[in-house]
């Protein structure tokens, strides 16, 4: 007997877009109408927080089915049809193609988002987790997430979501839980690396007259200049060239 497909109605928060709906049905099955899934986003503050879990059942018990009810940042209709959909798409994906593909730069950029995810923020009100799904989301810390993977090869905007969800993870672990902190620190950063440069090349263009400057020195100089230019070569501000954004 086949199964019927499954239809997923997807509600983002609300201001932010329109109800979309998804069908979900394998090759042979019967075309009938199937169960309806319906998935709620009750506040945005549900897209910051789901980065942080790699275990689809975790994030689902976590968000929508939360020992205090005032912390619900989703809701799902059905949570046990949900998370076998999720769970059987993690078993047809082949997850470690895509990154396998990238550049060396691009993949030591995607370690990084990995190796700094951490626990979600605490929410409103006091929410004791499970040990058990404490545990879990340790043991599978090492892991990228279907997102990730997603964000990674099928998305043209890969690299902004690798970018802000490390910033995401870099703001909960040394700044509080606050990305603007991050931003300024990158700022800063920036700013030094330009007025450090501009000296650098005036030295070059106006070298006092008492000091011979060598060749490695000027060559060293007009790096430093350029200083700025690595720093965001190390982020990662743009897209590999030719690709949009996607790996093979």
């Amino acid at each position: 007997m086949h199964e019927k497909p499954i239809t997923v109605t997807y509600k983002p928060a609300p201001g932010l877009a329109s109800q979309q709906e998804y069908q979900f049905q394998q090759k042979g099955h019967n075309s009938d109408a199937g169960p309806i899934i319906e998935v709620e986003v009750l506040t945005p503050a549900f897209y910051s927080r789901m980065v942080h879990y790699t275990s689809n059942r975790i994030l689902l018990l976590e968000e929508a089915l939360p020992v205090e009810s005032r912390n619900r940042t989703l809701f799902v209709s059905d949570l046990d049809s949900l998370t076998a959909l999720l769970d059987s798409a993690i078993e047809i994906t082949e997850a470690p193609r895509v990154f396998c593909h990238m550049p060396l730069i691009d993949r030591l950029r995607w370690k990084g988002l990995r190796l700094l995810r951490c626990k979600s923020p605490s929410q409103s009100f006091p929410n004791h987790t499970s040990d058990g799904a404490e545990h879990n989301e340790k043991q599978q810390s090492a892991d990228f997430t279907l997102l990730d993977q997603h964000a990674a090869q099928d998305c043209f905007n890969g690299e902004p979501y690798r970018r802000n969800v490390t910033q995401l993870f870099l703001a909960q672990r040394y700044a509080g839980g606050f990305p603007g902190l991050i931003s300024l620190f990158d700022l800063s950063a920036r700013a030094m690396l330009t007025m450090f440069g501009l000296s650098m090349a005036l030295s070059l263009v106006d070298p006092p007259k008492t000091t011979d400057i060598s060749d490695l020195e000027s060559t060293m100089k007009f790096m430093l200049f350029n200083a700025v230019h690595g720093w965001a070569f190390l982020k990662g501000v743009s897209a590999p060239t030719g690709t949009g954004g996607r790996y093979p």
